[in-house]
């Protein structure tokens, strides 16, 4: 999310505020971390957890979508 979209966000749940109870809402706005940041650190997560599987039980990490080939 760019942080144009983000403050143009946060504007509109305060606007919305003076009208309607945005209490469910209002984490949208206080989230600090963009959705791209979050996806990245869960696959930074993903591939540190492929690779300490992958030297846990042999399997070979040259091909990155095949588990099927032992060392």
């Amino acid at each position: 999310m760019s942080a144009e979209h983000a403050e143009a966000m946060k504007q509109a749940i305060e606007v919305a505020s003076d009208v309607v109870d945005v209490q469910n809402i209002q984490h949208i706005s206080d989230s600090k971390e963009s959705l791209g940041d979050m996806i990245q650190n869960v696959v930074e997560n993903w591939n540190v957890q492929k690779e300490a599987f992958c030297e846990q039980t042999g399997l070979n990490q040259q091909n990155d979508d095949e588990f099927d080939e032992l060392y």
